[in-house]
């Protein structure tokens, strides 16, 4: 009996190991190496938009309009940056702050062996949140929060409390598979 719990404990890990596989080799399907994680976004988040395997939008089914002036909820904007080793990770960081040094704040952190720096940084009156994550293949990705705005960009635009809570989450709860 033992053995027959045994078995199917180990079936079904190794199933949800290929959904969470499949899942993120759907929303990222042009990368060289797979990213080993299983992101914290809503299960309605799909792949929206890609273009040329180095950018892609993450956001609900059925949206075809990433204008930020007319969405209802939060997207992920992902730019794959090539032949940019994970150990730079801080270097990036530094460079970002001395362009945007107004409101700049950086924590860092890792989804397993993947370290990322969370970023909040201001592009002209707009705040802007990132996070750079470090592959083992010299590849950055650049994870963008699009929050719905009101105004046009750079005109005082800020996330909610609902969309600041939606990018935390995603970056607490995005776990290695």
């Amino acid at each position: 009996m033992k053995k027959i719990y045994l078995s199917l404990t180990l079936t079904l890990f190794s199933l949800s190991l290929i959904a969470g596989e499949q899942k993120i080799l759907d929303l990222l399907p042009g990368l060289k190496t797979p990213l080993l994680i299983e992101p914290a976004i809503p299960n309605s988040f799909v792949l929206i938009e890609h273009n040329e395997s180095s950018e892609y939008f993450w956001g609900p089914k059925g949206l075809t309009n990433i204008d930020p002036q007319t969405l209802k909820e939060p997207l992920i904007h992902v730019i794959v940056q090539s032949g940019m080793p994970k150990n730079k990770i801080n270097e990036i960081v530094m460079s970002l702050k001395v362009q945007f040094s107004d409101g700049f704040v950086s924590t860092f952190s890792n989804w397993g062996s993947y370290p990322y720096a969370s970023i909040k940084m201001m592009m002209g009156f707009d705040a802007q949140y990132l996070a750079c994550v470090g592959l083992d293949d010299n590849t950055t990705l650049i994870f963008r929060l699009i929050y719905p705005t009101k105004n046009a960009f750079g005109n005082g635009n800020s996330p909610s409390i609902k969309d600041l809570a939606f990018w935390n989450n995603f970056l607490k709860n995005t776990k290695p598979i």
